[in-house]
This record gives structure tokens, sequence and C-alpha cells, in this order.
């Protein structure tokens, strides 16, 4: 089906808590790979630092990342299968918030 083709091939998922500081390295790192069939969703977890800020602002630049904010602190379980339930790629790469990819 036409739905089938515009999944994309892997979804890096950063489930995420008040990562600002580290969370600009991960996504850089994430939007490079070379590898470009991705999505990248981010689950924020109520953050109270300036973890949507920086998600924004790489939302803006790269059509790839997806945010999304969970109305209520589900903690870090429920966070990564948010995580999940908003993942649409063939397969799942977990990156946490102080991670970042190497070049692939």
């Amino acid at each position: 089906s036409s739905t089938r083709m515009t999944m994309p091939k892997v979804t890096i998922s950063i489930p995420t808590y008040n990562g600002a500081l580290y969370l600009e390295e991960c996504l850089e790192s994430a939007i490079n790979q070379t590898f470009s069939d991705i999505e990248i969703v981010i689950v924020d977890d109520c953050s109270t630092d300036e973890t949507t800020d920086v998600a924004e602002k790489f939302a803006k630049l790269d059509k790839r990342v997806k945010i999304f904010r969970n109305k209520v602190r589900l903690g870090l379980v429920e966070n990564w299968n948010r995580s999940i339930q908003y993942s649409t790629g063939q397969w799942i790469k977990f990156l946490c918030q102080d991670d970042v990819l190497y070049e692939a």
C-alpha cells in the first residue's frame, strides 16, 4: 500500500526528561547519520528545564524530528512505552537523551 511506502525504515526513539544539557548533542548525532530513512521521535515526560526548546529547535530544522509531550509525568518505563506507541518505523533504535550515535 502507499502508506507502507512512506513509513520510515528506522525510528530513533528518544524518551526524555530534563535532558536539555545533553539533548542537543544527542539530536545532532541522530540527524547526522548517513542512513537517512529515519524518523526521530522525542517524547518529553513533563520536563521542567529547556528540553522542549532544544527539541523544537531541531524539529524546525529537520522534518524527520517529531516531538510529543506527555500531559502528566509517566516515569521512565511508561515514557519508553509511550515512545514505542508514537514510532512508525519498521525498526526502533532507542537513544537515551545523554547518548550519541557514531556516524554510520
